[in-house]
């Protein structure tokens, strides 16, 4: 398998609960890596067809969203929510589910 990509992991790390800081914003924390990133459909059981994004990364690797190759860390519109993740023996899935796929019947 060919890790020809580069992502983004983004992990978003709670305030600390003991700080006297009236900041409470969190902080995200960014990683890069390399990753095989492909596009498929998935069907669902309630017959619903979806475009999902499935990114694997070797190794075991936390994320709460991604950032593909157009991640500008300064336009939240280029970080991907993640919902699922898969988790093997030496490499991590990450799912990403895209726009419902419909087909027009004419």
């Amino acid at each position: 398998m060919r890790y020809d990509h580069t992502v983004y992991l983004i992990k978003e790390q709670d305030p600390d609960p003991d700080s006297t800081s009236l900041d409470f914003e969190g902080h995200k924390t960014v990683t890069k890596a390399k990753a095989n990133v492909k596009r498929t459909n998935i069907n669902f059981a309630s017959g619903e067809m979806y475009e999902v994004t499935i990114v694997r990364v070797f190794g075991q690797c936390d994320a709460d969203s991604i950032g593909l190759d157009d991640y500008d860390p300064d336009d939240d519109t280029t970080i991907h929510k993640i919902q699922k993740v898969g988790r093997h023996l030496m490499r991590t899935d990450f799912y990403i589910a895209g726009s419902r796929v419909t087909f027009n019947a004419e």
